[in-house]
């Protein structure tokens, strides 16, 4: 990430919950669409505030269970979508409660890593970042044409907010503020299948990969 850019974090209220969007504002990774209606939006340079990298990361890796990948994979998506280069992008949405600081260690949500095992010394600031209790994470592929523009990367709840429509809150805000094809991968056993079919994704081809 260019230490030039400048990204966006807008956030919009819904109930008790709200939605932060996080994106760069410049250079190749950005790919048009809405933002978050009726949010307040604010700029800067540090790509994931008011949270922290390792914040979500160690999040998405908590909750997402057994559909999880390693933490430094979690990492580079993350990189990849508020990075700039000529091919990267993306953006993250980020759910959580309106008006909420945290106030102490929460080893449910930040899993709070020794400083040696986080890189740049990332070591989030529990007292002052907000809980997540949701996050999505938006991968551009610049493909257009042949490839979906975009990969639905990861989207978590955490566990004690689950049932309650988070996660159609998220999806519904993704889609619309994201132009273009959006494709994901999705194992059959995961309950989310049923929330991408109500939201009109559909399983055209059968995915075959060769593992090295």
């Amino acid at each position: 990430m260019s230490p030039k850019t400048i990204y966006e974090h807008r956030t919009m209220r819904i109930g008790e919950n709200q939605l932060t969007l996080l994106r760069p504002l410049d250079g190749n990774s950005t790919s048009g669409g809405d933002s978050l209606s009726d949010g307040n939006s604010t700029t800067g340079r540090d790509p994931f505030a008011p949270f922290s990298r390792d914040q979500i990361a160690r999040f998405l890796h908590m909750h997402l269970g057994k559909y999880r990948d390693e933490l430094g994979a979690i990492r580079m998506c993350l990189e990849y979508a508020l990075g700039t280069g000529p091919a990267q992008g993306g953006l993250i949405l980020i759910a959580h409660r309106a008006g909420e600081e945290r106030a102490g260690g929460d080893p449910d949500t930040h899993d709070v890593p020794d400083e040696h095992d986080v890189p740049d010394g990332d070591v989030p600031d529990i007292h002052n970042t907000p809980k997540i209790l949701g996050a999505v994470v938006i991968n551009h592929t610049h493909m257009s044409g042949y490839i979906p523009e975009h990969i639905l990367v990861y989207i978590a709840v955490h566990a004690e907010a689950r049932g309650q429509g988070l996660g159609r809150l998220m999806m519904e805000e993704i889609l619309r503020v994201v132009p273009g094809g959006i494709a994901l991968h999705v194992e059959p056993d995961n309950p989310a299948v049923r929330l991408y079919e109500s939201m009109g994704f559909t399983s055209k081809y059968k995915e075959m990969r060769l593992e090295r």
